[in-house]
């Protein structure tokens, strides 16, 4: 309003010279919106660049949130540093549900509570799967969206990695009576809103998932959703290698 005022005032000459200087400092300053977006760990490119693997230290930070497959990534002890938030059956819209019990504590509480109670400068998310199997990937995405607007206003100065999940096998797929469609239909949805929200987006459906769409054989669990011990040791050993630089 004040700009406005004092370009009024000018005379033709100096007022284009202003509006000129207000173009360049608008291409060099990103806008509000965008500048809130990157104080929330959201530097683009979404696609870190693969390195050589960080260790334990790097995760003393993190926070892991996800559903089952996520848990047993924590079973394993993959990232012994880390802090996780986990529970099977979550997905992107019950991570606002009341589901947790906070040490101590009696109440049931959401996940944003119990990501809080730790140190949180990096959140890798895994989740997704368990809508899918119900819900279409346009759906998924809403409430994926809806997640993260929330993940951004509740931690600015964090720096989220969006894990894309695998999909199932074949036999698991007709099972559900689903098509692998919806899967691929969500990774490219979800790299989208990646680069649109500046997170971090880290394809673990790519590492195994094969040509057809299907979780390949050899890494899947019993129950053709989940991932063998020895494959989610290939999913640690991929995120160590796809992170980024944190001030």
């Amino acid at each position: 309003m004040h700009q406005r005022h004092f370009l009024s005032g000018l005379q033709p000459r100096a007022c284009a010279a202003g509006l000129i200087f207000l173009l360049l400092f608008s291409m060099v300053f990103p806008a509000l919106g965008e500048t809130q977006a990157a104080s929330s760990g959201l530097v683009p490119p979404p696609d870190p660049v693969e390195h050589e693997p960080v260790g334990d230290d790097y995760f003393e930070d993190a926070v892991f949130l996800g559903d089952s497959m996520m848990e047993n990534i924590e079973m394993l002890d993959l990232f012994p540093t880390a802090n996780f938030v986990t529970l099977i059956g979550m997905s992107p819209i019950s991570a606002d549900k009341k589901l947790f019990h906070l040490p101590g504590d009696d109440r049931f509480v959401t996940a944003y509570d119990v990501i809080s109670q730790y140190p949180h400068q990096k959140i890798f998310i895994l989740l997704g799967g368990n809508a899918l199997d119900h819900k279409p990937s346009d759906g998924t995405l809403q409430d994926y969206r809806k997640m993260m607007e929330r993940m951004i206003q509740e931690y600015p100065d964090s720096y989220f990695f969006v894990l894309c999940p695998p999909s199932m096998t074949r036999t698991k797929m007709a099972q559900a009576s689903i098509s692998p469609k919806r899967y691929q239909n969500f990774r490219e949805g979800l790299k989208q809103l990646a680069e649109e929200m500046h997170l971090y987006f880290i394809d673990l459906y790519a590492l195994f998932v094969g040509e057809d769409g299907f979780l390949l054989t050899e890494h899947a669990a019993f129950d053709g959703f989940h991932l063998k011990a020895e494959s989610s040791k290939i999913l640690e050993d991929y995120i160590r290698r796809h992170t980024v630089e944190v001030e």
